[in-house]
């Protein structure tokens, strides 16, 4: 990941890389540098997690690197035969008693 580039008054980007799971540099913009750094670390986190899920591991050094310690959980992904968990929303046309 580089360091904030600061473009114009409104504008900033970090360029992110994960060896192996992106081909080229990513540009992550954002509306300062503090935002285009923080949209990046996020976005490296989203990567990890989804090659984490997909059955990949994240070794440090020897030892599976707890990625929820520094990015947090994130949702999963649903898919077309797994609905999701959420709950029904209270007083709404699915909620049961």
């Amino acid at each position: 990941m580089s360091l904030p580039v600061q473009v114009d008054d409104i504008e900033s980007y970090c360029l992110v890389a994960l060896d192996g799971c992106t081909p080229r540099p990513t540009k992550i913009i954002g509306g300062s540098r503090l935002q285009a750094l923080t949209l990046a670390v996020r976005f490296l986190g989203k990567r990890l997690h989804d090659f984490v899920g997909d059955g990949g591991r994240v070794l440090h050094p020897d030892e599976d690197f707890a990625l929820e310690s520094y990015f947090g959980s994130l949702p999963r992904q649903v898919t077309d035969d797994q609905p999701p968990d959420d709950p029904p929303i209270e007083g709404s046309d699915t909620d049961t008693e």
